[in-house]
Order: structure tokens, then sequence, then C-alpha cells
């Protein structure tokens, strides 16, 4: 399973029918992204309704998964998928670094 994850060019995760998380992907979306901003710095601050999401995606069953872990670390380009809306995992971890500034790495990974 391993090898499918690292030769696919990009890997979709399905987090599931969940409105909450789909209309959070949605809102983190109409903020842009990386190449809208150019840099991390330039990035906005999420809205109060992003905030207020998050919980709900991170108590979202696909995080308890056994394979997230390769999907995680051996995907060339994962997004994260609920309903019908998607967010690329870097706009969505440049999101989490903006909320919470302590999670931000010293060493750019992306």
């Amino acid at each position: 399973m391993g090898m499918i994850y690292k030769n696919a060019q990009q890997v979709i995760a399905w987090m599931g029918d969940e409105p909450h998380v789909a209309s959070m992907f949605r809102e983190m979306n109409s903020h842009g992204d990386r190449s809208t901003f150019g840099s991390f710095e330039n990035l906005p601050t999420p809205c109060h309704r992003v905030q207020k999401s998050f919980p709900r995606v991170t108590s979202n069953g696909y995080w308890n998964r056994a394979w997230i872990t390769q999907e995680m670390l051996l995907a060339r380009h994962l997004y994260l998928l609920a309903n019908e809306d998607a967010i690329d995992m870097i706009d969505i971890n440049m999101h989490l670094e903006k909320l919470h500034p302590k999670l931000r790495p010293r060493n750019k990974i992306f």
C-alpha cells in the first residue's frame, strides 16, 4: 500500500459526508492559498468560523484510520475531501500555523 501512496501524483483523503468540515474547507479556500499570498506571513488569520470548526476536523473519524500515516508521510500531494469540498494539506497546515504560531516548524518542510 505504501508504494501506491508514494507513486501517486496526488492522494485524496475522504473525510466523509461532514457538512461542518466541508464548510470549513470552503471558508479556508475563500481566504486563498499559498500561491495567492506568496508566503506564510501574508496569509490572513483565519476567521472565527474557521477557528470554531477546527475541533470538528480533529475529531473526525478519519484520524482514527490506521493507513493515514502512509497517506500523510508518503503522498507527494495530499488533499482532504469532505462532501465536494477539498483543501490541500499544505494549505490547511498554513492555516493551523497561523491560528497556533507555536505549531510552526522552525525548518520548513513544504
